[in-house]
């Protein structure tokens, strides 16, 4: 959040922010950028309005100034009143602007068809549909890179690799490639950049191979992360055994909102344990309690192993003596799930230390 403001702060912007505790380095860096900081959260903060309120995901409903703002996702009542926010935003979007959208998204195409002919902005339409101007094709996840060629309203514009997996990091690098070339950026300049880039931590980061074994951390937690995450891994992993390990922590995943759609998304996974919802009775006051216990007995209903364990040092003693080379371990969560990264990886050591020779 402090990076992000004093980027806008350097595009001109006049930039405030609120906060509890802040302390050096953040406090000093946001006060050499001339950014002033108010402590505690009070409705007063956002007066006089300002044109834009950004609210961190670890910020919850109840908080004096995110109710009077009203800004972040579970605000909205449905997916229509989504898509309302949407309609609105792209019609703020300048004539010197970009609307870059996402075509392989029904939702997407409605939204932008739905405002046909009444936008003030260029719209590019991106993805691996056959209709979309700017599209991905021939993408070519072997050796360790992702490979794929980009088409322009039919004519191929490059060729281009990067080190990230699956396909909806393709689709990332392609809306990257548009926004790129919009700021004219050079061709070879954009290549260079997506060749060289390794993503951000605790997305797909693979925390250590023992054994064999490779434990990988991942932040997903909403249902359409978790699928994407799991789809890239048996891209990148196609022979080898994935285990996925998902903690419910985040607003979404603690919310019953979601049950039907997590049991679709361990469908890639080949063995799945989910730990205790962690703040279940944060969740049973927003309305429902993710039922993992049903989860997991309808996860074993598509013929997969699958398990409910709370304790994380339960759940390093299981994978410990269930693992094997050549399996991969996807652990899920938005938080630190109790170090089990590096439990994992030190019972391994010491199981391989304790074989016979």
């Amino acid at each position: 959040m402090a990076s992000l403001a004093g980027m806008l702060q350097a595009r001109g912007h006049r930039v405030t922010g609120s906060d509890e505790n802040v302390y050096p380095p953040m406090s000093t860096m946001l006060e050499g950028l001339g950014i002033g900081l108010m402590q505690g959260y009070h409705a007063a903060h956002l007066e006089p309005a300002p044109d834009c309120v950004v609210v961190g995901n670890a910020i919850p409903r109840g908080n004096p100034e995110v109710e009077q703002s009203l800004d972040h996702a579970d605000i909205y009542q449905d997916l229509d009143a989504v898509k309302l926010a949407f309609r609105r935003l792209m019609n703020l979007v300048p004539g010197n602007g970009r609307l870059i959208a996402g075509w392989d998204s029904p939702h997407v195409r409605e939204v932008v068809v739905s405002l046909a002919g009444k936008l003030f902005t260029q719209v590019e339409t991106f993805g691996t549909s056959q209709d979309a101007s700017w599209q991905a094709r021939d993408i070519d996840y072997a050796e360790e890179r992702t490979r794929f060629r980009v088409f322009r309203e039919g004519l191929e514009w490059g060729e281009f690799q990067t080190p990230l997996i699956g396909d909806f990091n393709v689709r990332n690098c392609l809306a990257a490639i548009i926004a790129a070339d919009a700021w004219g950026l050079e061709r070879k300049a954009i290549a260079a950049a997506l060749k060289t880039f390794q993503s951000v931590r605790r997305r797909g980061e693979v925390r250590g191979v023992v054994n064999g074994v490779t434990v990988i951390d991942d932040f997903a937690h909403h249902p359409t992360a978790v699928r994407e995450t799991l789809t890239a891994l048996r891209v990148k992993y196609p022979d080898r055994r994935i285990i996925a390990v998902f903690e419910p922590r985040s607003r979404t995943s603690c919310h019953a909102t979601f049950q039907d759609q997590y049991v679709t998304a361990f469908m890639p996974a080949d063995y799945v344990i989910i730990s205790g919802v962690f703040d279940s009775q944060r969740a049973a006051e927003m309305g429902g309690v993710l039922d993992t216990t049903k989860l997991i007995d309808d996860i074993v209903g598509q013929n997969k192993p699958a398990f409910a364990i709370t304790d994380v040092d339960e759940i390093v003693r299981s994978l410990t003596s269930e693992l094997s080379s050549g399996d991969v371990v996807a652990i899920m969560s938005n938080g630190a799930f109790g170090g089990i990264h590096e439990k994992l990886l030190a019972s391994l050591r010491d199981s391989r230390a304790g074989a016979p020779s």
